[in-house]
């Protein structure tokens, strides 16, 4: 009977060890894993053609694999062919006529102004004659008063007395005859003629003449215009591909009639870039911008991937319907999670997503790792001779190869409103914070504007970017988009390359892939809205940081391929300049914060200063970040220091794991600092 009972007692021992032990395993599971699932993104894109046709040429069809920029579908060209050989022929003609008709007119102009002169010529040879024929009448008749009075005189007669009175009658009547013409006008006719010859110069006979054809050039004018119309068309009935991915699906076939914006086929991207966490209302987790989270796939059993969040909804929200439970939808809270670029998630797929930081790293009552500026910060010396030739600025700084001073770029050079404003000057400073008396000319160039980054390529070589960005006076001169290589050596510096950055940008890419680059919004001027202020070079890669734009998942870091090429060909080719990451800089505040300069150390890690835009001094607060898994994607960041009220605009390293930061205070005294990076 004892047994019996023991061993009854023994199977509901066992039946609820595995009753908890089912509870707990689906505690765990559903608990932390069913409350956070995620939907991975999934994009389409209808494509259409804008203008209406007959589909000539399809290029792909269903589960073929397309890539970006690529072309999917023409539609028939051959009218605006027609029209564009057309127009082409008769500019062609419009043109040739234009010459033939100005070197006429020119040639015209200048035989009325040889006739002018020959006019005045002939007028300055009469007048000429007539005071020749005026002295002689003076002469001929002091000639007879002198025989006359010699006669009276009983000196006797002289036969040339009446010759000489036929003389002076022959010269009265031609100088009466000759009476209209001014006998002192041939001093007024050379200032005529001077006036003459400045007016119809050749300069502005070209002038004149082609101003006589003007309304053929305004026919020319309005010709290329219709062609440049022509060729937008073209480009109309041309499917590009706007992403890689593939064709899920193809309405229409070749010799079918496309109407204006109605869907041909569907792209759909095939690396989804993010995916989507659903927080139930009544979770208590406080995800932060930054964290990391972890994702489980069904269809990647054995693998984990690392996401980021990259932005909180600021509301609450019906779920999506497949989360729904018995045709119940829960409301929950949207969390964008950021994925890595290779990641194997398929598009529209549901995951799991665990939460690894439940609190924020930017805790606003987190102040440990701020830093005191008056304990630290030391003040930049300036010479007085320097300061009466130029401001000095730094927005940059690098340490030369000599490892014995340190090169200084500064935003503004020379003297504002004097020929000395933007002169191509660096500066140098020694390790104490003391400035050249001399500032360092760069060789090959007239002027710098707004120079804000500079970063090391060789030992002796060094890469320099302007800001791209409108001035104060809502101007943005060539000379504010360069990006320049230049090179320094014990005789100087010398400008090696360069390139106008911006207008490169605007003229290579098309609209479509400047959004890509995060430049969706545009400045009084009708340009992009762009300031640049950090650039790292590493392995034949220039990274380059902006402070503005700041889209709404944080700062936006590029990276240029090959910058060599760049500067070789003058242009920009499809994918080398790219978005590499967007890096949410939030301040204790919750501001979010641009790149003010980047620099890697020796250990591959990328360091980054980051500044508020457009805020008053007293509410600045600058920061200091690092990202330790640089280059990979999404980047591991920390925030290390912060600089309240003070911009820490130029960061380079030195030896034994020190880095240099050096400070702009507007028109005060500027700043440095040296920081220990271990100690961070």
């Amino acid at each position: 009977m004892d047994m019996k009972q023991n061993r009854i007692f023994n199977w509901f021992t066992c039946l609820w060890i595995a009753a908890f032990l089912t509870a707990a395993f689906l505690y765990f599971n559903w608990h932390i894993d069913k409350k956070y699932i995620g939907i991975v993104d999934r994009k389409t894109h209808l494509i259409s053609s804008q203008e209406p046709g007959r589909v000539h040429s399809l290029l792909v069809q269903v589960g073929d694999r397309v890539r970006s920029g690529q072309v999917l579908a023409i539609l028939d060209i051959s009218d605006l062919k027609t029209q564009l050989s057309y127009l082409r022929s008769e500019l062609t003609q419009i043109e040739n006529l234009a010459d033939m008709q100005h070197n006429q007119y020119f040639l015209e102009l200048q035989r009325l102004k040889m006739q002018m002169d020959n006019e005045a010529m002939e007028l300055i040879d009469r007048i000429s004659l007539i005071e020749s024929k005026s002295v002689e009448l003076e002469s001929v008749n002091a000639l007879i008063t002198r025989l006359q009075n010699a006669e009276q005189a009983g000196l006797g007669y002289n036969s040339d007395l009446a010759e000489l009175i036929i003389r002076r009658n022959a010269l009265k009547a031609y100088l009466q005859h000759q009476s209209h013409i001014d006998e002192s006008g041939i001093g007024k006719i050379e200032v005529l003629r001077q006036q003459q010859n400045k007016l119809l110069g050749q300069k502005e006979l070209d002038g004149m003449s082609r101003a006589m054809l003007m309304e053929r050039l305004e026919h020319a004018e309005e010709i290329r215009r219709q062609i440049a119309l022509t060729e937008h068309r073209i480009n109309l009935r041309t499917m590009i591909s706007p992403c890689d991915g593939y064709v899920t699906e193809l309405n229409i076939s070749t010799g079918d009639i496309a109407q204006k914006f109605v869907p041909l086929l569907t792209i759909e991207e095939s690396r989804p870039k993010s995916l989507t966490v659903y927080i139930p209302e009544k979770s208590t987790i406080q995800p932060q911008i930054g964290s990391s989270v972890r994702i489980y796939s069904n269809q990647q059993p054995h693998d984990t991937i690392s996401g980021r969040v990259s932005f909180l909804h600021p509301g609450i929200s019906l779920a999506d319907e497949r989360l729904s439970l018995q045709d119940r939808i829960f409301w929950a809270r949207k969390v964008d999670v950021e994925l890595p670029q290779n990641h194997p998630l398929i598009p529209g797929e549901m995951v799991y997503v665990r939460f690894q930081n439940r609190t924020s790293k930017y805790d606003v009552d987190n102040k440990e790792n701020a830093v005191n500026p008056a304990s630290l910060l030391r003040e930049i010396h300036i010479p007085a001779t320097l300061r009466a030739r130029t401001r000095c600025e730094p927005s940059g700084v690098c340490r030369l190869a000599d490892n014995r001073k340190y090169l200084i770029i500064s935003d503004d050079t020379g003297l504002e409103n004097t020929p000395s404003e933007h002169a191509p000057w660096l500066f140098l400073m020694d390790g104490d914070g003391n400035i050249d008396s001399l500032p360092l000319p760069i060789a090959g160039i007239t002027s710098v504007n707004d120079l804000e980054a500079i970063t090391p390529v060789s030992d002796n070589q060094y890469y320099l970017v302007s800001s791209q960005n409108i001035s104060r006076r809502g101007k943005r001169p060539v000379s504010r988009e360069q990006l320049l290589k230049i090179q320094v050596t014990e005789s100087g510096a010398q400008l090696l390359s360069k390139v106008d950055l911006l207008s490169r940008l605007e003229k290579d890419y098309r609209p479509s892939q400047l959004i890509e680059l995060g430049l969706d919004c545009n400045e009084s001027d009708g340009r992009a809205e762009i300031n640049i202020e950090g650039i790292a070079y590493s392995d034949d890669v220039l990274y380059i940081g902006l402070k503005e734009p700041l889209s709404d998942r944080g700062a936006l870091i590029w990276e240029l391929n090959d910058p060599e090429k760049l500067f070789q060909t003058g242009c920009l080719f499809a994918n080398q300049l790219k978005l590499w990451a967007k890096i949410p800089l939030q301040t204790d505040r919750h501001q979010p914060g641009g790149i003010s300069d980047m620099a890697i150390d020796s250990q591959k890690q990328l360091w980054i200063l980051s500044t508020i835009p457009n805020v008053k001094p007293e509410e600045q607060i600058g920061a200091l970040y690092c990202i330790t898994n640089f280059p990979d994607c999404p980047p591991d960041y920390r925030r290390c220091v912060t600089f309240p009220g003070v911009k820490p605009e130029g960061l380079c390293f030195l030896e034994n794991k020190r880095m240099l930061i050096v400070f702009d205070n507007d028109s005060e005294t500027p700043q440095f600092c040296y920081l220990d990076t271990e100690g961070l």
